[in-house]
Formats: C-alpha cells, sequence, structure tokens
C-alpha cells in the first residue's frame, strides 16, 4: 500500500511489511521479469530492498542464455543406477552415494509431494510414460526405480487412450496395446471445436448446453485440454483418472531450468482460463489434492469432495512457496485461512476442507454421480 516514493532503493521489504504471502507475490513478480522464470525465495532475507529486487531481475536479463546442447544420447539408453541416486540426491538432499541401491525412498524421506516427482520421473525416461503411483509403496527401492525403468525401455511400447464411452474410467487392454473407443466426442452432432480435445474427455450436447467431462491425471496436468474446454465448453466436470489421487500439481525437474519458466507460465495461463471461462466448472474430488493441484478446487465454481479426499501445501517442507495457486486460494479463502494452509504444510480432510470454504459439499462416493447430474440438469 501507500505510494511508490514512499519505497526508496534502500527500503528492507520484509521491514517495510512483507508478510509471508506478499513474499510470494514479489517471488512470482520477479520470476516472471527475470528471464529465466527461477528466483530462490529464500534469497529473500531481511535485508533484502528494493534496489535487490531491481538487480536480480537485471542480472537474470543481461546474463548469456545458455546454448541448448545437442542430444547425441541413443534412444533407449539404459538407466543406471547413477542416474537414480543423483535425481533422488536432487529431490531429498544430499549426496548420491547416500543413496545405495537397496534404500527404500520412503524410509529416506520420500513424501506425497516428492513422489509424485519419482513418479513423473520415471514416466518420462521409461519409454511408454505409464507408471502407477501406487507401485511405490514402503519397500520400493532406488535399484525398483532403476529396474522398472529398464523394464519398459527393453519391452514393448504401450500405447495408452481412454477406451470407455460410458464413463470416461474404464480402459480395455488387449495385447499390449490399449485401444480406443469410441467416445461422444467423435460424434459427427458435437461442434467441430473440441474435436482436439484429448481422448480423456467425454463430450455430451444437451438441450442446456455442451458438457465437457475431463479426466484429470495424478502427476502433471494436460494444461492445453483443461483450457480448451474452459473455453469451449458450458459446463466443465473434472474428474480424477487415479483411483487415491486427484493432482498432485506438474513436477518439474530441478535440474532443468528451463522446466521452473514453462511451468509457471503453463499456471499462469490455466489460472487466466478458469477466470475467463464462462463455463461452470465442476471439480469432483474423491482423493488426494496437493501442491499446484489445489489450484481446481480454488478456481472451480462448484467443488465436490467425498470422505476420502484429502488436500494440503507441502511445499513449505521443501523450502518452496505455493505462489499461482495462492492467489486463487485467497480468492476463495481469504489470506489468513491461505497463510495457515501454505505455512502449516498441513494435510486436511474433506469436511475441513468443507469448512473453510476449499469445499462446497461433500457427499458420499455412491451419491457423487446423482450429485454431478442434478447440478447440470
Amino acid at each position: 500500500g501507500g505510494s511508490p516514493d514512499q519505497y526508496p532503493p534502500t527500503t528492507s521489504l520484509k521491514a517495510a511489511g512483507l508478510d509471508s504471502l506478499s513474499t510470494m507475490e514479489v517471488v512470482h513478480h520477479i520470476q516472471e521479469h527475470n528471464g529465466s522464470g527461477i528466483f530462490n525465495p529464500s534469497n529473500m532475507d531481511d535485508n533484502f530492498t528494493v534496489q535487490d529486487m531491481v538487480d536480480c531481475i537485471n542480472k537474470e536479463l543481461a546474463a548469456p542464455q545458455p546454448e541448448p546442447q545437442p542430444e547425441n544420447q541413443p534412444e533407449n539408453q539404459p538407466y543406471t543406477l547413477s542416474d537414480a541416486q543423483l535425481f533422488i540426491a536432487t529431490v531429498l538432499g544430499g549426496s548420491p552415494d547416500q543413496y545405495p541401491p537397496t534404500t527404500a525412498l520412503k524410509a529416506a524421506g520420500l513424501d506425497s509431494l516428492s513422489t509424485m516427482e519419482v513418479v513423473h520421473h520415471i514416466q518420462e525416461h521409461n519409454g511408454s510414460g505409464v507408471f502407477n503411483p501406487s507401485d511405490i509403496n514402503d519397500n520400493f527401492t532406488v535399484q525398483d526405480m532403476v529396474d522398472c525403468i529398464n523394464k519398459e525401455l527393453d519391452g514393448p511400447s504401450i500405447n495408452m487412450v481412454l477406451a470407455s464411452e460410458a464413463t470416461g474410467k474404464k480402459m480395455m487392454e488387449e495385447e499390449d496395446s490399449i485401444t480406443t473407443m469410441e467416445t461422444a466426442s467423435t460424434k459427427p452432432s458435437l461442434s467441430d471445436r473440441t474435436n482436439d480435445l484429448s481422448s480423456k474427455s467425454i463430450i455430451q450436447k444437451e438441450d442446456h448446453g455442451e458438457t465437457i467431462e475431463l479426466l484429470v491425471s495424478p502427476t502433471g496436468i494436460v494444461f492445453d485440454d483443461i483450457i480448451k474446454a474452459l473455453e469451449t465448453g458450458d459446463f466443465v466436470v473434472l474428474r480424477q483418472e487415479h483411483a487415491d489421487i486427484f493432482n498432485h500439481g506438474a513436477p518439474i525437474d530441478s535440474r532443468d531450468a528451463s522446466a521452473l519458466s514453462t511451468f509457471m507460465s503453463n499456471y499462469v495461463d490455466l489460472s487466466d482460463a478458469f477466470a475467463k471461462s464462462k463455463a461452470t466448472v465442476v471439480a469432483v474430488i474423491e482423493g488426494q489434492v496437493r501442491g499446484g493441484g489445489m489450484i481446481f478446487p480454488a478456481m472451480a465454481d462448484v467443488t465436490i469432495a467425498t470422505p476420502r479426499a484429502t488436500f494440503g501445501l507441502p511445499e513449505i517442507h521443501r523450502n518452496m512457496v505455493p505462489s499461482i495457486v495462492s492467489k486463487a486460494l485467497v480468492e476463495r479463502l481469504g489470506q489468513a485461512k491461505t497463510r495457515r494452509l501454505a505455512l502449516t504444510g498441513e494435510t486436511i480432510d474433506a469436511d475441513e476442507a468443507c469448512q473453510l470454504g476449499l469445499v462446497d459439499t461433500v457427499v458420499t462416493s455412491d451419491d457423487v454421480d446423482r450429485h454431478v447430474e442434478n447440478m447440470l440438469r
């Protein structure tokens, strides 16, 4: 607040009243303007001034951009133990040699957020893009991670697509491939503007308008599909693809400097699409929502949850801040409740989320479909 001339270059931002929530806004502002999309929130100590903010933005803008490295690696190159140890050290901290092959990842400190980073990493490297998060149990080791990646690299590729028109969730496996059954999106009566949505969608046209139902993957977000649905549908229903997880956000590889910039840009686009959409958006949550995935209950017009749903912002446990999703949460919950979730990193259940205002109604699993259908009539 106040006028710009109240903040001379030597003004310490924290002394001027910067709290945890406004710190996130400053971090996001620097990331947007410094050309790299990267800024570590821990750099904003008690002595961080207005001039420091200017300098760190201009320093990045003036720095030469790294040249892309040629990719000389052959396809299906075996994934090594060293690769796994380096990645786990990046996620959990420490040095690679702290994680011998027999190390159980959960015993080493893997939490729900870092579990999804491991899942995403395996999906990226195993050649098929398929890996079930539930496979990471208490006994899952570093060597298991290596083995499951190499097993897929050595085996036939799998083409996984959505198979059921009736529910959009049932998948059919036949001779190492999953074929696509006709969905409502292939019917000629539907608008051409939705033809480029993925197979993980069902489109129904009724007298009251067009309803697009999308399955949200547990790790990572198909930003283009969701944005397209928000732009074109009259009603958008978001459901979870995984039995236990709605969404854990979009994990990024912290070793890839460009990944964070892309990650932030995608979330900004998604947030803008939610804000501008004329569609009525219903989020149906029957499992875990963490991190960036909190944007869905925060920005949906109506959020329905079952008793199995849980919610949280665990970023604080890894010295991170939930930047873009915080803005959406503030608009829905207010600053005090958002600050509590962001600073404690606690997990809340569906009933508490309903009390906070993040969830509109809690229903049993058996009543979910009927409740959604009644809303869309």
